[in-house]
């Protein structure tokens, strides 16, 4: 930051978002948010998983975010970009009216201890899930809302239109 202060002739802005989510434009998904969405959706965690934080927005508010902070003149300083704060067992409950029949998604928490000892088994870091599980993540969106025009559509439409992505790049094509 003080680099930014010494000097005018640019301005320092950062876009801060939280686990992006929605659709992809590419035919093979393949961020971090997907392979998030692969697991839940993939049977891994079936049984429940464990209750660890996350802050979601849609890729089209990050991509509007970017685009206000290098073009508005008063865009300065750093920006959170989240459209909730939720968890992995609430995300994938919102998934299971629609997804539910065709998907073993989790429907239950797993308890912290359990959660921490089975970690490794699951690929996940014990001390990660010491520190994030049972958690609410909380930050203050004003400023990107405000500064930015940031607008949030819902989770749970980004959600589902991911996973209609993500099962229409995953469905295999006939051929011709």
């Amino acid at each position: 930051m003080a680099l930014a202060d010494a000097q005018d002739r640019w301005r320092l802005v950062t876009v801060d978002p939280g686990l992006v989510i929605g659709p992809a434009l590419n035919a093979d998904p393949t961020s971090e948010s997907f392979t998030v969405l692969r697991q839940t959706i993939g049977g891994e965690a079936r049984f429940g998983a464990p209750r660890v934080a996350v802050a979601v927005v849609d890729v089209r508010e990050v991509a509007c975010a970017h685009l206000a902070a290098a073009f508005l003149p008063e865009a300065r300083g750093r920006h959170l970009v989240v459209a909730e704060s939720t968890d992995i067992v609430d995300l994938a409950r919102r998934l299971l009216p629609a997804y539910g029949a065709r998907y073993p998604l989790p429907r239950r928490a797993v308890p912290k201890p359990l959660a921490v000892a089975f970690a490794p088994a699951a690929g996940l870091e014990r001390g990660h899930l010491r520190r994030n599980t049972g958690f609410a993540l909380r930050g203050d969106t004003t400023k990107g809302r405000k500064l930015l025009g940031v607008r949030y559509r819902p989770a749970q439409h980004s959600l589902e239109e991911m996973l209609d992505r993500l099962v229409r790049a995953e469905t295999p094509k006939p051929h011709s």
